[in-house]
């Protein structure tokens, strides 16, 4: 509802209204001072990411951890599905994404 009591229901609108409220929150920035990001990893030569081993233990370390009664990340996997997952499937896929990018 806005300040006249009026309901919207358009995404435009609702927009504006969340704007309206939180938009006086959120940072400004200028951007002269956005300063440039520090490449770390430039190829496969250098010491960084690619020289990482996963194995399954330090996998089932880190899912361990997760709560099933979590809310879902940026990934939008909820820790229930990833915990019915997590050997097999994740084992796999994250070996594959550090051999091959």
């Amino acid at each position: 509802m806005n300040s006249e009591g009026e309901v919207i229901d358009s995404s435009e609108g609702m927009s504006e209204l969340f704007n309206e409220a939180f938009g006086k929150v959120f940072t400004k920035e200028r951007l002269g001072d956005v300063h440039e990001a520090k490449w770390e990893y430039r190829d496969q030569q250098s010491i960084g990411i690619s020289d990482n081993t996963v194995d399954e233990e330090a996998v089932m370390s880190r899912l361990d951890k997760l709560r099933d009664d979590k809310a879902a990340g940026a990934d939008e996997l909820i820790p229930r599905f990833l915990n019915k997952i997590k050997l097999e499937l994740l084992t796999t896929f994250f070996r594959k994404v550090m051999a091959h990018g």
